[in-house]
């Protein structure tokens, strides 16, 4: 998990880099990074991404799932979108999705592989919900709040 910690903040790191913390993209973020993971909790994390696929795209999660770096991810779900609502639910999936894989939590490589996945293991969510509060609390140190 020291891995995927590490990579977290790196992943703050290159979103907010060149940014001015006031840009509407990072305070949009900074709302699903406090927001989300209350719906991992209650509803389950199948259920969470695919309400951040619905708001955004599955093709944003996927982007998360390529092995990519993290800023590469950024760089590539940033240009799917023009509406910053769908930008921000976007890039969050896309690093969610990417942490998981990178902790070998998950292990899937489309969107669909990645919810039966999620639906046949419950262990998932469990371990999930590190990853999520880790990157909330990085995105809360980096992205002040208005």
């Amino acid at each position: 998990m020291k891995e995927v910690i590490s990579e977290a903040l790196s992943c703050i790191e290159s979103l907010v880099s060149g940014r001015n913390p006031k840009e509407e993209i990072l305070q949009r973020f900074r709302t699903r990074v406090r927001s989300i993971p209350a719906d991992l909790h209650i509803h389950g994390l199948a259920y969470t991404l695919t309400i951040i696929a619905a708001r955004s795209s599955k093709d944003a999660l996927e982007k998360g799932l390529t092995g990519m770096k993290c800023v590469d991810v950024i760089k590539s779900v940033e240009g799917m979108f023009n509406g910053v609502e769908e930008k921000s639910y976007g890039i969050y999936g896309a690093i969610i999705t990417y942490l998981l894989k990178k902790a070998e939590i998950i292990k899937s490589n489309t969107f669909k592989e990645l919810i039966n996945e999620v639906l046949n293991n419950y262990v998932i969510d469990l371990k999930a919900r590190e990853v999520f509060e880790w990157l909330k609390r990085f995105a809360e140190a980096y992205i002040p709040g208005e």
